[in-house]
């Protein structure tokens, strides 16, 4: 299992580790797991102004295995590099195709997330920067790895954009549609079910994994939201890439026709927007963020 260094709204996941130790967490619930000799799972850390553990140094990246024997280093000083950066996501996922090969990969992204508008990512020694869904998809096809999963533990990254640049890569899609809480998804319990079967298939792997997530949501921050969803990419390709060229198509056909005035804009982020079509008439759209 390839895992990638997370969402805690509001505030970006890099400082969510600083402040109040949410991927250490994780990394506990991983360490948890009854984990089977068929198990590796690779981490590269980064991109955190402070750990919350005595283990993992703020000051550059490095890679870890946790595995049936614990946690042990593989690469302690890989120099303070970008986690938003795609050449850091291409480097890492061949370097654990190469040192540990396997029968199936997961690669899991920790981190924040800001859909299709920003992608994945915020990293504190690297500030204003993020990785766009191109650059992901650059960086998976640079790579060169099949997946029988990808999963975004971060907020708001189960859009169609994103499962279209996953698509060539691998055979599902996990991430969540809505904002995550800062405890994210539950680790131990799919962890004990693979290791249990490793050959398990991949869409029973996810189950496991959402009905734990939405479990421990409810159990420890009740108000909170809880949305993951599994999407079977094969599925995706055969049937939403043509209708949603042709949206783009239109909606791309529609802004070209129009000249849009800005006309007013609130403090809040909302504002008007006034369009007129070569043809028609003119069509006053009104946004507002919800705040």
């Amino acid at each position: 299992t390839a895992m990638s260094n997370r969402s805690s709204p509001p505030k970006p996941a890099a400082i969510a580790q600083t402040r109040s130790g949410m991927a250490t967490r994780d990394l506990q619930e991983m360490l948890a797991a009854d984990l089977s000799e068929n198990v590796n799972i690779i981490l590269e850390t980064g991109g955190t102004a402070s750990w919350k553990n005595d283990v993992m140094k703020h000051s550059t990246n490095q890679r870890y295995r946790i595995s049936s024997s614990g946690l042990s280093l593989l690469e302690d000083n890989l120099g303070k590099r970008s986690m938003v950066d795609p050449a850091t996501l291409t480097d890492f996922i061949r370097y654990s195709q190469r040192n540990f090969p396997a029968e199936r990969y997961f690669l899991l992204f920790w981190d924040h997330g800001g859909g299709s508008v920003s992608g994945y990512g915020y990293d504190e020694h690297f500030k204003g920067d993020t990785m766009t869904l191109d650059e992901i998809g650059q960086a998976l096809e640079n790579a060169g790895c099949a997946f029988d999963l990808i999963g975004f533990d971060a907020c708001l990254m189960a859009t169609l954009e994103t499962a279209l640049v996953a698509e060539p890569h691998a055979d599902y899609l996990i991430a969540s549609e809505e904002l995550e809480p800062g405890i994210g998804w539950h680790y131990t319990g799919w962890l004990d079910a693979l290791s249990r079967d490793p050959s398990m298939a991949t869409i029973d792997l996810g189950k496991v994994l959402i009905d734990d997530y939405i479990r421990e949501v409810k159990r420890q921050t009740p108000g909170s939201q809880a949305t993951l969803s599994l999407v079977d990419l094969a599925e995706l390709q055969g049937t939403v890439p043509g209708s949603f060229r042709e949206f783009a198509r239109s909606t791309a056909g529609l802004l070209a026709a129009c000249v849009a005035e800005p006309v007013l804009a609130g403090l809040g982020g909302g504002g008007f927007l006034l369009a007129r079509p070569a043809q028609g008439r003119p069509v006053l759209y009104d946004f507002f963020a919800q705040t």
